[in-house]
């Protein structure tokens, strides 16, 4: 039996077939990763941040920047200017797509920071200059917090007391004793 040489057609059709199947596993991944970008969008961010400052932080993570889409674990993570990296574990909120995350950088200095995404990978959010420990401010905010309203309400009680004497003399017709006069 003897071999026939394909024709130029059948040539022509091997290639066709070798150039869909070729199209049809290139299309593969492209369908699998289709659509495969997320945002984080913060609710609020600080206009500063300070050292050892706690911030409650929260956040949604959008598929194609409009739908929330839960991601599994989500991380921030925050990078010195020596590289140091600090990562925080962000935690579910129960919404679709919404996590919460203390944030707490530990000193002041230029930091790099970015949230993990999950599969959809890192999201970089750009630097961020920390500026030192305000101590002072706080101290004094917190003490005002319970001094004031104390020292309301007991000249509100000292005023209400005086009422009281005062209704209590008119009813009972008696008046404060004058002082004498003082002879010069």
């Amino acid at each position: 039996m003897l071999s026939k040489e394909p024709n130029k057609e059948e040539h022509m059709a091997r290639y066709r077939i070798a150039f869909v199947a070729m199209l049809a596993l290139m299309a593969i991944p492209m369908v699998a990763f289709g659509g495969g970008w997320a945002i984080a969008s913060f609710d609020e961010i600080p206009g500063e941040f300070s050292a050892g400052t706690t911030y409650d932080l929260e956040y949604t993570v959008l598929q194609h920047g409009k739908t929330p889409v839960d991601v599994g674990s989500s991380q921030v993570r925050m990078i010195d200017s020596n590289g140091t990296v600090t990562e925080l574990d962000a935690v579910a909120t129960g919404q679709p797509g919404r996590y919460a995350v203390a944030v707490t950088f530990p000193e002041s200095g230029t930091w790099q920071w970015e949230v993990d995404l999950g599969v959809f990978g890192p999201q970089e959010m750009g630097t961020v200059e920390v500026s030192t420990a305000a101590i002072a401010p706080v101290a004094v905010g917190s003490i005002l917090r319970w001094v004031l309203p104390a020292a309301l309400t007991i000249v509100m009680g000292l005023v209400a007391v005086q009422v009281a004497e005062v209704a209590k003399r008119r009813r009972t017709g008696t008046r404060r004793a004058s002082r004498p006069a003082r002879a010069d």
